[in-house]
């Protein structure tokens, strides 16, 4: 089962050997994998099963793994090729490359990190491209998350007394702005104004 709810069914599943190399140091054992049609940028999901066969330690802060093997501890890392963002016109700014996904919305960009390969540029800007429809380019592109799904409300404790607090002030440009977006997000249906007495 998925994060959002959906169910997908095993087509089987079948024990394969599994081997992670960290120079002269390997490990091999056997895993049991359940096979399921997914989109899914990864092609095996390792699970705690496979963690424990292997007696691995993981850090997702550091982006390795450690395991044991019969010529010592070795450490396997995560790729070097990170995304830091999207974007056709190549500009690059600060380690990133900007690109314009959509020629429509020339003023939104997206950026990846200017570290990425050739081959892993032009892979994700083809991917980017083909699935352009799934971005959102207005507020109003946002909608149809049923509530039920996600709804953000003010939890307040009725046994609690409230507390008086001096007004917090943005000042008129962090005012102006704030307005701008609420607006645009109510006219879009993606919030509704609530009163809290």
């Amino acid at each position: 089962m998925g994060f959002s709810g959906e169910v997908v069914e095993p087509l089987g599943s079948l024990t394969l050997p599994f081997t992670l190399r960290d120079e002269d140091k390997t490990r091999t054992v056997y895993l049991r994998f359940s096979v399921v049609r997914a989109p899914s940028k990864y092609n095996i999901i390792l699970g705690r099963p496979g963690m424990r066969a292997l007696r691995a330690v993981p850090s997702t802060v550091h982006g390795y793994m450690r395991f044991p093997t019969p010529n010592g501890v070795a450490t396997v890392r995560s790729s070097t090729e990170i995304v830091a963002g999207i974007g056709k016109g190549v500009k690059k700014k600060k380690g990133t490359e900007e690109w314009v996904l959509n020629g429509e919305y020339p003023d939104q960009t997206v950026r990846i990190g200017s570290q990425l390969s050739d081959r892993g540029r032009a892979g994700l800007k083809e991917v980017l491209l083909q699935n352009a429809d799934v971005f959102a380019w207005w507020h109003e592109d946002m909608t149809g998350v049923p509530p039920s799904l996600v709804q953000h409300s003010l939890d307040e404790f009725h046994w609690m007394e409230p507390v008086r607090q001096k007004k917090m002030s943005l000042g008129p440009q962090k005012s102006k702005a704030v307005r701008e977006e609420t607006t645009k997000l109510m006219r879009a249906g993606i919030v509704r104004e609530v009163k809290y007495p």
